[in-house]
């Protein structure tokens, strides 16, 4: 049997196909769909891709103490949104560097803008900080306010990792590197949603960095 499109292969001709990003971050430029933002830390957080092996985009996080910085569809002025909070699926490879306290490497998942932890914000994320034995699953919203919730996977190491971020009508599923760890019920988020990847620093001295190499995003 052949086909006329690599798209007749797996989906009919009568279904349209929805949003669906993949970004394998090679190459010696970002593709030009991302922004990074130094949000906090006198503008020293940087990103940049990586001259590594398996590298892929490198954010590292300034002296200052709540120095963060964030890749997402856009900057602080505003973000592209195209991800339903309803119906969607955010799923990201990386290596953290940083297994201290003070610091989140990453914080990461479907936020409404670059700044995270801003006020206003619907988010769902995952929380790669040592201040919890364990990686934290969290959301926040204007219906259903802020919850959290531990998973099942250890965060004090620097293990490459896979997170799997499913957004559905009132639930959100969190995996990691394959294994379904934990979810969240009643999120209540209803604005569109942008991919982030976050690295910030709560502590003067810490400088906790992140390799993105791998992020995937559709519409379901």
């Amino acid at each position: 049997m052949s086909f006329d499109s690599v798209y007749e292969i797996t989906t009919h001709l009568n279904d349209v196909k929805k949003q669906h990003l993949v970004e394998y971050f090679s190459g010696d430029s970002l593709n030009s769909r991302w922004a990074f933002t130094s949000l906090v830390g006198a503008g020293n957080t940087t990103g940049a891709m990586a001259d590594e092996v398996n590298g892929g985009y490198k954010i590292t996080t300034s002296v200052s103490s709540s120095a963060q910085g964030a890749l997402a569809f856009g900057g602080s002025s505003g973000v592209i949104k195209p991800f339903s909070p309803t119906g969607s699926v955010f799923i990201m490879k990386f290596k953290p560097t940083t297994t201290s306290s003070s610091a989140w490497s990453p914080l990461a998942g479907f936020c409404t803008h670059a700044d995270i932890l801003g006020t206003g914000r619907e988010y769902a994320l995952l929380n790669n900080s040592t201040i919890s034995a364990k990686i934290i699953a969290s959301c926040t919203s204007s219906g259903g306010g802020f919850k959290s919730a531990n998973t099942t996977v250890d965060s004090t190491n620097t293990d490459e990792m896979l997170w799997k971020i499913e957004m559905k009508s009132s639930t959100i599923d969190y995996s990691i590197n394959g294994v379904f760890s934990n979810t969240i019920s009643g999120h209540g988020l209803v604005e569109g949603l942008t991919p982030n990847v976050s690295a910030r620093s709560d502590g003067t001295g810490v400088f906790p960095t992140v390799n993105v190499q791998y992020v995937e995003c559709y519409n379901t």
